[in-house]
């Protein structure tokens, strides 16, 4: 036997709901009523206990039952990258094709030390960014093998003896050079007791309570001891055969092979599948096979196969776009009916007084029409961030979002490509722009337009963004998912992708859309399609590193200016000569191409301007 001092992996179980697991994978095989969750205190013990344990290439690892529902997981797993090397892993920020691969490349991975033991359930799509993120190790299996073997594990040593013929005096000996203590794990349970075998941990908790566990909180040191010092844990091995060349049963079957002592003492405690008689009873004439165990992996089919490649919670996705369309209604009957053939869900949002677009959208049976005019509150010339958080209130499902514009053509295979690459929740994906003539668009006829002349675009901007609401950065953000400090369409598509880690914002060049090009002057636009002689907000341009960059002419004498930045949206309002000049203290450059606002630095992140519009001004 081996002192867990001598292993390379170690478990701590985050969650069990009494379920006995054979060799990895999870059965229904006994459940109390009461699950047993590991709270984030429990798992800060636990881990403190295991410094002194862990080094390079070793790995701690969290399973379950599957970890992921653990109500505390999120927490869990923050304590975990904040606590033990601290940092967060940058792998999974790309589309992944072959997610399979991905997870098989990640079970060989052991360069931060953490480890997450998963079956890829309902909850992993809720946890994909988290898990991303904390674990450099994955132990993957969603069981989509379909020849993947697990040892039976449910026969008393005893019994499966004597059906071997192996003479009991033996046991001891087979015991001690048993290939699942030697090559596995010890394990922690959720109540924060240790074990020096992971099986032992379970059938303990199953059948005992877990009373035979030693307290971390009272026994930090409890992985030193040396397999003289196991105690009474030694007598849980008698319950286990794992040691013995016992059969093996295909992990789809969802039906385990049982002894008679444990079929007797499942009954006792109420087990679900053997009072449904979902086993099979251990009869060696029938369960014949002797495995030969020659990896530590035995449970994973030849194919290597850990991950299904139609596995509904990775590649599975409900997509709903969002289209302010105010004013366009020319650009988007053509692009809306092209585009609801790449998204689950269309949304358009406009205003009571665009008949022209309203009536367009009710003519396509399935697309939303939300009627907006909170764009002109506050008298903002054109706010575009509330008519998207109006849009957002329509969305059905907390699931991906595209933001365009009503003359933006999606990509032709978008829905395809979507369907087909398992996609990070907590990254905001963008995508090249290809501009096109409006009239190419009109003579094209079939409306497929190449792509072969792709533009280029750095960043996830305004015309596409592609993002999911559980995304860690903007979850929290409640019903404002966007900024509504920007009165006109320009600069809050910036301030969005701000809101983005620079690691978690990834342009998709193969996505590339079209632009239907219009109009000669850049961001003529912005401030809307409506013109007033009324008191207004405009923007007239924007503050970079470089200086000035107009929209528009900037009117002549004293202005009154509103002065936003898109990384934080903090503001500044007041009155310039006619000269145009700032005041020293508001905006200045910090020598390294990046820009100080108001005395904080916001790196190369511009600057939102606009001017109150008395009226006397002529509009857009």
């Amino acid at each position: 036997m081996r002192s867990p001092s001598d292993m390379e992996f170690l478990v701590i179980d985050v969650i069990n709901r009494c379920f006995l697991k054979c060799s990895n994978c999870t059965r229904n095989i006994a459940h109390q009523t009461q699950t047993r969750e590991m709270t984030p205190d429990t798992f800060r013990v636990a881990l403190a206990s295991l410094r002194g344990w862990w080094k390079p290439g070793r790995i701690i690892g969290l399973m379950g039952g599957e970890p992921t529902l653990n109500r505390h997981f999120e927490e869990i797993c923050r304590i975990f990258r904040e606590e033990f090397n601290p940092g967060v892993t940058t792998h999974g920020r790309q589309p992944i094709r072959d997610f399979n691969r991905f997870a098989y490349e990640r079970l060989f991975d052991r360069t931060n030390g953490k480890g997450l033991l998963t079956s890829f359930g309902p909850k992993f799509t809720d946890y994909y960014e988290v898990v991303m993120d904390t674990f450099s190790h994955w132990n993957p299996n969603d069981h989509s093998a379909g020849t993947g073997v697990h040892q039976t594990s449910l026969v008393d040593a005893r019994e499966m003896c004597a059906a071997l013929g192996i003479d009991w005096s033996k046991w001891p000996a087979l015991r001690d050079a048993c290939w699942l203590q030697n090559t596995w794990s010890a394990s922690i349970l959720p109540g924060g007791k240790a074990y020096f075998c992971e099986r032992a941990a379970q059938l303990d908790l199953l059948y005992n309570d877990g009373k035979l566990g030693w307290d971390v909180a009272v026994e930090p040191n409890w992985w030193k001891r040396t397999p003289e010092q196991f105690g009474e844990q030694l007598s849980i091995c008698q319950m286990c055969s794992m040691a013995l060349p016992g059969p093996g049963q295909i992990d789809q079957l969802d039906r385990d092979i049982i002894g008679k002592a444990h079929v007797q003492r499942l009954i006792q405690i109420g087990s679900p599948a053997v009072t449904r008689g979902n086993y099979e009873a251990f009869d060696p004439a029938v369960h014949t096979e002797h495995r030969k165990i020659q990896c530590s992996d035995n449970y994973v089919a030849p194919s290597g196969c850990r991950v299904a490649n139609d596995n509904p919670y990775i590649y599975g996705k409900h997509v709903s776009c969002i289209v302010v369309s105010v004013g366009r209604a020319r650009h988007l009957a053509i692009t809306l009916p092209l585009n609801i053939r790449q998204v689950d869900e269309m949304i358009v949002v406009t205003t009571s007084s665009d008949v022209q677009t309203q009536d367009l959208v009710r003519a396509f049976e399935g697309v939303k029409l939300v009627i907006s005019d909170r764009c002109y509150d506050d008298n903002h010339a054109f706010n575009k961030g509330r008519m998207i958080n109006d849009g957002l209130q329509a969305v059905t499902q907390m699931d991906w979002v595209i933001l365009t514009d009503a003359d933006v053509l999606l990509n032709p295979a978008l829905k395809q490509w979507m369907a087909q690459n398992a996609i990070n929740p907590g990254v905001l994906y963008g995508t090249q722009r290809v501009e096109v003539k409006e009239e190419m668009i009109q003579q094209s006829g079939t409306l497929r337009i190449k792509l072969d002349a792709t533009g280029f675009n750095a960043e996830p901007n305004g015309y596409f963004q592609l993002f999911n609401r559980r995304a860690l950065a903007i979850r929290d953000r409640g019903k404002a998912v966007m900024s509504e400090a920007f009165c006109s369409a320009g600069g809050v598509d910036s301030w969005f992708l701000q809101q983005f880690p620079k690691d978690k914002r990834h342009v998709v060049f193969e996505l590339a859309v079209v632009h239907i090009q219009h109009g000669t002057v850049w961001g003529s636009g912005w401030n809307g399609a409506v013109t007033s002689t009324h008191p207004l907000w405009r923007q007239c341009g924007m503050l970079t590193a470089q200086g000035f960059v107009p929209i528009r002419d900037m009117p002549s004498g004293p202005l009154l200016l509103r002065l936003t930045d898109t990384l934080n949206a903090r503001a500044w309002e007041g009155t310039i000569g006619a000269d145009h000049r700032l005041p020293d203290n508001v905006v200045a450059g910090d020598g390294h191409g990046g820009v100080i606002f108001c005395g904080q630095p916001i790196g190369p992140h511009h600057i939102h301007v606009a001017w109150w519009d008395d009226g006397r001004q002529n509009g857009e």
